[in-house]
């Protein structure tokens, strides 16, 4: 798929497959999946174009099974994979190139995200929030730069970050100090409120 507002859209739909899919230049989402059980495996997502474009969006699927992303590729966007009030399995996955999150388990999703690729990133490798309840698991996150220009104190180059009453376990993770502009290394590792 090249081009469009949304390269693949899924909507009120249960065990459905997208496999070895590609899109590229999506305005706003590369997959969407809204009230949808999804598996997603072996895509690629590159150059989503817009401010609010999102490689892949999975919400509002509380009430159903378990929704996978894996094995896929994310170049771009403002953030890589996004779950929010869904089941999350997000496993062996590469993100590079967003500009605030790469991974986000958002407004109460539950789920984890496991042995990730997270490279060469804007803000925040891997995101907890709003009530979610998440496994952060054997990720390896390198490069996340801070976003010094918006202004905003979450996206100060946090490889993990976990706020606004969420629940996190995290372990096995490598990450890597981030060189500040200014010469200093900041441990830009984990953040948890």
């Amino acid at each position: 798929v090249v081009g469009a507002e949304i390269g693949i859209e899924v909507r009120d739909a249960e065990d459905v497959t997208l496999e070895r899919v590609v899109v590229t230049g999506a305005s706003l989402d590369g997959i969407s999946a809204r009230q949808s059980t999804v598996t997603i495996r072996d895509c690629r997502i590159e150059s989503p174009v817009g401010d609010y474009a999102q490689g892949i969006d999975v919400s509002f699927a509380m009430e159903l099974g378990m929704s996978t992303v894996e094995g896929c590729t994310i170049t771009g966007g403002r953030e890589g994979i996004v779950f929010h009030f869904a089941h999350a399995d997000v496993r062996e996955n590469t993100v590079t190139a967003t500009t605030v999150r790469a991974i986000t388990l958002a407004e109460m999703s539950m789920g984890s995200a496991t042995e990730n690729d997270v490279r060469d990133v804007l803000g925040v490798g891997i995101f907890c929030g709003d009530y979610s309840e998440c496994h952060i698991e054997r990720n390896v996150i390198v490069g996340v730069r801070a976003d010094r220009a918006s202004g905003d104190r979450t996206r100060r180059g946090y490889g993990i970050q976990s706020h606004s009453h969420s629940h996190v376990t995290v372990s096995g993770n490598r990450t890597a100090l981030v060189p500040h502009p200014e010469g200093a290394f900041v441990d830009a590792s984990i953040e948890h409120e």
